[in-house]
Parts: structure tokens; C-alpha cells; sequence
């Protein structure tokens, strides 16, 4: 229930709150309503709060009987949704942990440690759900040196952006001029899809962005947005590149945010996110603006580096736009029509810099959709969105920047322009690009024995005598459930996605992995973690983790599991729920009632038995678990064979080895995609390095040099 600190400590947690001070939520409405009537941009959904609250000087610190130091600290502001706070000040030792949590337990984000130190000292934390919130900072004795920590923003949610999405545009109409992504059969099968995420910049307002590619095909995390989501200030006026440096430090962008099961209202996945920013080029005159996220994409995010058209020759339609508007799921929209080049009225733009889109055929934009792509009929971005009047009942137009306006648009100052950055190289015919699918060659599958296209229709089965679900809490207090799945060929199990249905759980829910035993059923575990969903959130100054442990609609939930078990045949993937059953513990997973009857549920008389053969409550049933699931990984790595090279890497097990001449020197340099030294050795004959444990998921790039030998190539390290 508590993140690190014994519950003797509670009684002390009702005088420490920091009370923000209160506001007028109309005028904000109202303000809103101006900012949002002409440009399609930052969505604003909180308001902020600066305040200084530091550790040392703010709030209540104990030392407990291990000489582990604590903070804590309090911050309320009434009637909030969520709150998320920015911390202009992280660094702290190895061995400390930091945590946000709601007062009631239910929503927790962290650990923060050590390796999220960053040079520019921010850290920006995802919301946490509720008007109270408890920052909780604890230390190791004898640590090389005092964890620093200091809050500067507090963000108040005014909007709820953690509920369901929003189900009208500003008309009144419903979004259903905006079909979803995985429901449109022009992109529900499209890598492009893959490279649209949603944005949260500075705690509180909410744009759209793009992975873009770049020609060294090197995943660099770049990403396009447009300008006047960075600059949020109204009415625009120019800024400098420290100020853009600041905000994009700020930027939380999530992956895969999807409708997971279509003509529902479910909210998508929101554990797939990238925290944090740096400002490469921000073109303000054409609305352009490139970052580059600080950490790589993992892999399993599956991810793609969308490609690019910077020519002016856009050719014939159709063109797509892909979104986030207002905090929704994906939405798609097209055009068959001709684009123009034309102006936008705000004084900060140059004139004919921006694609006019004179109206949709399928979908809208609203605000939120600020900065999503357009893409070509060849599927490559050639601007983003800036602003316009279309809405679901009204089919006005819009207008995109143009990408090639920025390409070269100061050549000599590489924050101006996209080329230094896109091309760096300088590749003479590079005007257009392709994307790049890094998985492409060991792609991941997700495995389900539900058809969620809508074939089969999703429930939550109730005990057909008694109360509470089947498949969760119930009277007849089953605690354990479980999905089979089979394998033909060796895979690595990377996590699993849960769809639960509105719930509230204040114990706790672990999920397993199971192999199968003798005789088919769930045998010995194999990889475990505590289900506990979480989503990326930036405030006062810093991201952190927030928990989605209750929950007021259906969503799909992602579960990493630590050590990526590796699986062949069958094998169950399950779930483990505490009791008491009451209001405050209500837990399932959703189901389909089917002929397969994969579900499984371990009966506290005969054991792990098919739902099916459930004495009184027979149902054939699949639960809605999908498994992430790859090759092993260690199969498709280039082992360098015998009469290769003399230094590679065995990602088996996770190490560089070198094999050369008794005696031979070299020194061994490893960076990171962005050019960052890493790691480096010098050895004396043959030797072995092992990699950081931190290195999980990431791009390296390897320089091995011995006299006027030098060898160089990439990786990627998986475990």
C-alpha cells in the first residue's frame, strides 16, 4: 500500500499538504475558448501553479532505524482531476528512490532513481490522479552525496484528460467523422500509423507529433511537431532557443495510444511513453519545430520512423492526416482534394509557407491535432498541422506547414533549418526519404484467441450463482485466472495486454507466466510482476509514473515483464487477485464467450480446471490477454562466425568480446545513437566486457581500434 516508508508514518500525513491557491475555472474556459479559435494547437488542460517546494525546507523528513532518510511532502489543490508537478532540480544518488502518489494509494508513479539524472537536472512526471497528491523521496545511508530535489510547477487539471476521451467536437457533434486508426481499413494495417504520438508538453496542454526518419537510417528519436505547441504564449511573439530548449525538456510523448476494441469507448494503452526533449531546429516563420527524444524508443513500443517529402512536389492526392485530437485515441483523416500553398493570419508566420486543405472527405481536425503529420500519397510527411476551422459538422479548411520551407530556411544556423539534422550527411539527392520499420527483419506479434475486430463480442461474465464477475472478484473468492497460448517456435515473451473494465482495487493483482505441466495445465511460474498500469506524466519540473489502479472506464493496459521469459508450446499467462471481495476491490479482466475455451480458473477444491468445467458456472470463455511475444532475439543477432571479425557482440549474453593476438592492445569505444560515449575500455589481448544493465532496448554503436585497425558497427542490446 505504501511506497517505502512503514505505516507508523501516516498519522503524520494530514499536516503536511501544501495548499494551491484557487482560481477562476471560467476565465479560464473563456480564455480557452479564444487560444483555440483559429489555431489547432496546444490544448491547455491545466493550470499552473509556480511554487518552490524543496527538499530540506519543505514538508516532513524522518530517519528510520536503518539510517534510510525520508521526504515527504504534500500538495493539494481543490477540486483538481489530476495534478502533475515539474522538478527544476533532480539529482540524486544511487539508491534512491523517489515516488507520487494520490493520498488513497490508488494511483502511485515511480520509482524514480538515479538513472533518471539528466544534465539539465528536469525531471517531468506524468499526472497523478486526484487533488492530493504525496511526493516521497527516499535514501540509503552513506551516500556519495544528498539527493536534490525541488518542485517548481504544480499543474492542476481542469479538463479530467485522464477519463474517457472527449465525445463531442466544440459543435456538439460526435467524433464520428474521425474514425480510429485500427478501425479504418486504409491504415488500420499502415506502419505510418506507428510513427503518430501523443503529446503532453509542459503539464498541461496537448498536441500531436511524428517519429520522423533521418538518412543515416540510425533511429535517432527525432520529432516533428509544430512550433506554436512549444511556444505557448498568446499571441505568439518570438523566443529564444533556450526557451524552446526548456519546454521541449518538458514533453511526455505516448505511443500506441489506440482504441483497443473498436465501436467502444475504451481508452488505449498508456504505459508505451517517452519522457523528455531536446529543441534541434524550431523554425517559428513556418511553424516547424524538431526535437529529438533523450532516451531511444524500445523496440517492443514497436515504433516507426515515418519518411519524408521536403521536394514542393507533392503530387496528386489523396493525403492523410493522423491525430490526437483533444486527448483521443488515433484518429485518421483524408483528402482527395487538390492542396495549395497559402497564408495563415497570425503575424508571426511568412507568407505561402503553408498547405491549404480546403476540406476533408473522411474526418476533421480539433485542437490537440497541433503538429500532426500530413502525409502524401506515398506515405511521406510533407507538413503539419497549424490550424484551421473544420469540425465534424462543418467541413472547413485547414492549414499544414510545409516541410520543405523549412528544409533549408537559414542555412547557416542549423536551429533554423531541418536539412543539418534530417540529412546530416548531406546527401545532394535526399529531398525524399523513406521510413524505417526497425523490426522489420524480427517483427513482434501480439497473440490473442479473441477476434477483436468485433467478431467476438467482449463481456464481463458474471457468476451464473453468487456475485461478482467470473473472471475477478467474486463471492466464491477464486484468486487465480489465466489465459493458454502456444507457440511453435522458440519466443521471447515481452509483456502482456490486459483490457479490463472499469474497476477499483485497493489490494494488489500480480501477473504470472506459467509453463504448462505434464498434463496441460498451468505448471511452475516463470516470470512474475505486480499489475500495476501506469502512464507518463509531467509536473512541477519532472515526469514520473502514475498509476491506473482505479479505474472509471475500460482500458488497455500494458504489463512489461522483468525477465522476458523465453516460451515454446504452451504456455498461460495469468493473474493473481487479493480479497477481501467489497466496493473498494472490484477486479476483472474482460472476456469472450467462445468454443476454444482458453480461459482457465484455479478452483480452491480441484485446482486449475478450464472455464468450461467450472462446476455451476460452466462458461467457454477466452480472456482479452494478448501476448507481446518475438523471436529470441539472440537468434537474429549477427554472432560473428569464427573467421570474422575480431571484436563482436554476444547478445546472448549481454557482452562485447574481443579475440585478437596475445598481447594486442585496443581501445574500445561505445556510444549511443545520438553520438554519446558511453562505455570504453582498453584491453591487452583477448577480453570480455560486460554491458550496463541500463542499456536494455537501446541502439549502440561500437568503435574497436588497435593501431591503424578500426572496426565499427551497430547493435541493439534486447536483454
Amino acid at each position: 500500500r505504501h511506497a517505502t516508508v512503514d505505516d507508523a508514518l501516516d498519522d503524520a500525513l494530514n499536516d503536511f499538504f501544501i495548499e494551491m491557491p484557487s482560481f477562476d475555472l471560467n476565465e479560464m474556459l473563456e480564455e480557452d475558448k479564444i487560444n483555440e479559435s483559429n489555431m489547432r494547437g496546444a490544448f491547455r488542460f491545466a493550470k499552473k501553479f509556480h511554487v518552490s517546494i524543496e527538499r530540506g525546507k519543505s514538508g516532513k523528513n524522518y530517519v528510520l532505524e536503518d539510517g534510510t532518510k525520508v521526504w515527504q511532502v504534500g500538495i493539494r489543490s481543490e477540486d483538481a482531476y489530476s495534478m502533475n508537478v515539474l522538478f527544476s532540480e533532480y539529482k540524486i544518488p544511487e539508491g534512491g528512490k523517489l515516488f507520487l502518489y494520490s493520498s488513497d494509494y490508488s494511483h502511485i508513479l515511480g520509482s524514480f532513481t538515479h538513472e533518471n539524472n539528466s544534465e539539465d537536472n528536469l525531471l517531468p512526471v506524468a499526472p497523478v490522479k486526484g487533488d492530493e497528491i504525496i511526493v516521497e523521496y527516499s535514501e540509503p545511508a552513506n551516500v556519495p552525496f544528498e539527493g536534490i530535489l525541488k518542485i517548481t510547477e504544480v499543474n492542476h487539471d481542469y479538463r479530467g484528460v485522464l477519463r474517457a476521451e472527449p465525445g463531442n467536437d466544440p459543435t456538439g457533434s460526435t467524433y464520428t467523422c474521425m474514425p480510429d486508426v485500427l478501425c479504418t481499413a486504409a491504415t488500420s494495417t499502415s506502419k505510418e500509423k506507428d510513427a503518430v504520438v501523443l503529446l503532453i508538453i509542459n503539464g498541461t496542454v496537448g498536441c500531436t507529433g511524428s517519429i520522423i526518419n533521418n538518412t543515416r537510417n540510425d533511429e535517432t528519436p527525432y520529432l516533428l511537431t509544430a512550433m506554436h505547441c512549444l511556444n505557448l504564449e498568446k499571441p505568439i511573439t518570438s523566443k529564444t532557443e533556450d526557451y524552446y530548449r526548456q519546454v521541449a525538456g518538458t514533453i511526455i510523448a505516448f505511443f500506441n495510444y489506440n482504441r483497443p476494441v473498436c465501436d467502444t469507448r475504451m481508452k488505449g494503452v498508456e504505459e508505451m511513453s517517452v519522457a523528455g526533449a531536446t529543441a534541434r531546429a524550431v523554425i517559428e516563420p513556418t511553424d516547424i519545430a524538431l526535437l529529438e527524444l533523450k532516451n531511444s524508443i524500445p523496440h517492443y513500443y514497436q515504433p516507426y520512423y515515418a519518411g519524408w517529402n521536403v521536394s514542393g512536389n507533392i503530387g496528386a492526392p489523396p493525403y492523410t492526416n493522423i491525430h490526437h485530437p483533444k486527448f483521443s485515441v488515433k484518429k485518421f483523416g483524408q483528402t482527395n482534394r487538390n492542396l495549395s500553398l497559402g497564408n495563415f493570419s497570425a503575424s508571426i508566420f511568412d507568407n505561402n509557407v503553408f498547405w491549404h486543405v480546403p476540406g476533408w472527405d473522411t474526418g476533421s481536425t480539433d485542437e490537440g491535432s497541433s503538429g500532426s503529420p500530413l502525409f502524401d500519397a506515398q506515405n511521406l510527411i510533407i507538413g503539419g498541422l497549424t490550424g484551421g476551422q473544420s469540425t465534424c459538422s462543418d467541413n472547413k479548411s485547414d492549414q499544414f506547414s510545409s516541410l520543405h520551407k523549412g528544409w533549408e530556411y537559414n542555412p547557416d544556423n542549423p536551429f533554423q533549418q531541418l536539412k543539418y539534422w534530417l540529412d546530416p550527411d548531406e546527401i545532394g539527392s535526399a529531398l525524399t526519404w523513406q521510413g524505417l520499420d526497425p523490426c522489420i527483419n524480427n517483427p513482434f506479434e501480439k497473440q490473442s484467441n479473441i477476434d477483436f475486430s468485433g467478431i467476438d463480442s467482449l463481456e464481463n461474465t458474471g457468476l451464473a450463482s453468487g456475485s461478482g464477475h467470473l473472471f475477478g472478484h467474486n463471492s466464491l473468492e477464486i484468486k487465480e485466472f489465466a489465459e493458454e497460448f502456444n507457440c511453435e517456435q522458440n519466443q521471447e515473451l515481452y509483456g502482456a495486454f490486459l483490457l479490463n473494465p472499469p474497476f477499483t482495487n485497493s489490494g494488489t493483482v500480480k501477473v504470472f507466466v506459467f509453463n504448462a505441466d505434464e498434463q496441460g495445465k498451468p505448471g511452475a511460474k516463470i516470470d512474475s510482476v505486480v499489475f500495476r498500469p501506469q502512464y507518463s506524466n509531467y509536473s512541477g519540473g519532472q515526469f514520473s509514473d502514475r498509476n491506473k489502479t482505479t479505474l472509471s472506464y475500460g482500458t488497455e493496459s500494458f504489463v512489461e515483464l522483468p525477465q522476458r521469459p523465453a516460451v515454446k508450446g504452451k504456455f498461460f499467462i495469468g493473474y493473481k487477485i487479493d480479497y477481501p471481495y467489497d466496493v473498494s476491490s472490484r477486479f476483472s479482466v474482460y472476456n469472450a464467450l467462445s468454443g476454444q475455451s482458453t480461459a482457465w480458473i484455479n478452483h480452491p477444491e480441484l485446482g486449475w480446471i478450464k472455464s468450461s468445467d467450472m462446476p455451476g458456472q460452466a462458461k467457454p470463455a477466452s480472456l482479452t490477454i494478448q501476448a507481446l511475444l518475438r523471436k529470441d532475439p539472440d537468434t537474429t543477432i549477427n554472432e560473428v562466425p569464427p573467421a570474422g571479425p575480431p571484436v563482436f557482440y554476444h547478445g546472448a549474453k549481454r557482452e562485447i568480446q574481443v579475440n585478437c593476438a596475445s598481447g594486442e592492445t585496443g581501445i574500445l569505444r561505445l556510444y549511443n545513437a545520438s553520438g554519446r560515449l558511453i562505455q570504453q575500455y582498453t584491453h591487452h589481448g583477448p577480453a570480455v566486457f560486460p554491458l550496463s544493465s541500463s542499456l536494455k532496448n537501446t541502439l549502440c554503436i561500437l568503435q574497436w581500434q588497435s593501431g591503424k585497425e578500426v572496426l565499427a558497427f551497430k547493435f541493439v542490446v534486447y536483454r
